[in-house]
């Protein structure tokens, strides 16, 4: 098992409304915001990466 520590971190966007954040990329490839328990403050949880 990953612990979060070893999980890379990446400039990310909410695909609802757009707020960017710093997201942790999973294993399984799914990125969760860092710090807010994995939610935008929206409230969604699909985010994409910011290049």
């Amino acid at each position: 098992m990953v612990s979060l520590e070893q999980m890379p971190t990446v400039a990310g966007a909410c695909d609802e409304c757009g707020n960017r954040c710093t997201v942790r990329v999973w294993p399984d490839d799914e990125l969760r915001a860092v710090d807010t328990g994995g939610a935008c403050v929206c409230g969604s949880l699909s985010f994409h990466h910011l290049e």
